[in-house]
């Protein structure tokens, strides 16, 4: 059996140990890197003399780990199918298999069954989400004291504050497993340079104290809120139980548009599509480690057939998808287009209504103008509303030369004050914009 990275991903057991994990993905950190058919074992170093010994069976999921650690599969586990993954030629194959690798993957076989382990796991899993609730309270608890303390100081206090300060602050919130918010305080620490800081910093606050405050009264929100919530702190939700648990939604997709982003050691893609039927935007969020490339399957301009499971949210977006079919299919639009400016807005409300964190919705726009005013484009709709492009200069001309004085239908994405164009159509042809400067 060959195992997709996602699926490597998926079988660990929290982010923390799969991070941990990719430190030691460098065949120098291992003294053995070993394989014979599906059995991979290795013998990884320490910072003393001790070896870990690490074995796996690909085809019957047996796994043996020796290290301590009391969550498995442990890093030294994940790291070793992540080797195979990335650099399977630094595996060597001997002809025999050692006898501790037979002896430990014996065991493993007649270790619970996959029902015990599963019901374990569950009531495991449910144990260290309390303990992590848990953690997250405190950590909302402390965020609270810090916004309320930074509104009592001033925002010339904060713009004051060196590094350390955020990344002292940013550590606090990862312990409490808030890494999701942990990321935003880093990233106000980036902005206090900027030109336009004081507003960013004031969005920012209002954000975390809106977060703060939600959190700590999770029980007597709706569940869909509350799931936001939990994911805005950065609680994932696991991908085999969405596509359990979360209804399917069919329709054809359409792959519009895609971003990229890096955060070390993952790089990150963005794949936007619409529901021809539904007029339903979605996202999709796509994984690779290294230099591994990205699952073509997804590429711009494919259409699928079958259903998408989307995250729990008052206003869902982001989605995975389950088994879906290549079709050849043109994207005509005929649901969730907007013609007008006012059409954005009253679009835009709707999902900020459901969910105040949001800062920009995707959009589907028919037959808007494109507006050359000195330097600056916008666009402007059948009510003759006009709003800015964001976008780099070229981009913008580009947009501009394709119109012609001509309606162009375009996708992008909409934040209250500027539209980001993602794609445009001209002459029945997609035309999609790739934005390899997406911050995550």
């Amino acid at each position: 059996m060959e195992w997709t990275l996602d699926q490597i991903y998926q079988f660990a057991p929290d982010r923390p140990t799969l991070d941990r994990a990719f430190v030691l993905v460098k065949p120098k950190k291992w003294a053995l890197l070993a394989c014979h058919g599906p059995l991979l074992w290795g013998e990884c170093r320490t910072s003393g003399a001790l070896r870990y010994r690490i074995a796996c069976d690909l085809d019957h999921q047996r796994f043996f780990s020796n290290s301590p650690a009391p969550l498995k599969p442990d890093k030294y586990l994940l790291a070793l199918l992540l080797l195979f993954f990335e650099s399977p030629d630094a595996f060597s194959q001997p002809a025999a298999i050692p006898d501790w690798v037979k002896s430990a993957l014996d065991a493993a076989a007649s270790s619970p069954t996959e029902k015990e382990k599963k019901d374990k796991q569950g009531s495991d899993r449910l144990r260290n989400q309390e303990k992590r609730l848990a953690l997250m309270g405190e950590g909302a608890s402390d965020l609270g004291q810090w916004l309320r303390d930074a509104a009592f100081q001033g925002l010339g206090m904060l713009q004051s504050q060196n590094d350390a300060f955020w990344e002292q602050f940013a550590s606090r919130l990862t312990d409490s497993k808030l890494g999701g918010l942990a990321k935003r305080i880093r990233r106000m620490g980036a902005l206090r340079n900027g030109s336009d800081w004081n507003r960013l910093f004031l969005d920012e606050l209002a954000d975390l104290f809106l977060w703060s405050e939600g959190f700590l009264r999770l029980d007597e929100l709706p569940p869909d809120l509350r799931a936001e919530i939990l994911q805005q702190g950065g609680l994932a939700f696991r991908k085999e139980d969405l596509l359990k648990e979360a209804p399917p939604v069919e329709d054809l997709w359409f792959v519009l548009a895609q971003e990229y982003a890096t955060e070390d050691p993952l790089r990150v893609r963005k794949v936007w599509l619409w529901g021809q039927q539904t007029g339903r935007p979605a996202l999709f969020l796509d994984y690779a480690w290294g230099e591994t490339p990205f699952d073509p399957t997804w590429d711009t301009g494919t259409c699928w057939e079958g259903p998408l499971h989307f995250y729990p949210s008052p206003a869902p977006l982001r989605a995975v998808p389950g088994a879906c079919t290549p079709v050849d299919a043109f994207l005509e639009p005929v649901q969730g287009v907007c013609g007008t400016l006012n059409g954005l807005a009253e679009g835009f409300a709707h999902a900020l209504a459901g969910s105040p964190w949001t800062k920009a919705y995707p959009f589907f726009l028919d037959r808007v103008y494109f507006v050359r005013e000195a330097d600056s484009f916008f666009i402007a709709g059948r009510d003759r509303q006009k709003a800015p492009i964001r976008a780099p200069l070229p981009l913008a001309w580009s947009l501009f030369s394709l119109s012609g004085g001509h309606p162009l239908s375009l996708f992008g994405l909409w934040g209250g004050a500027e539209f980001t164009p993602l794609a445009a159509f001209s002459d029945g042809r997609l035309i999609s914009f790739e934005n390899p400067g997406m911050t995550s």
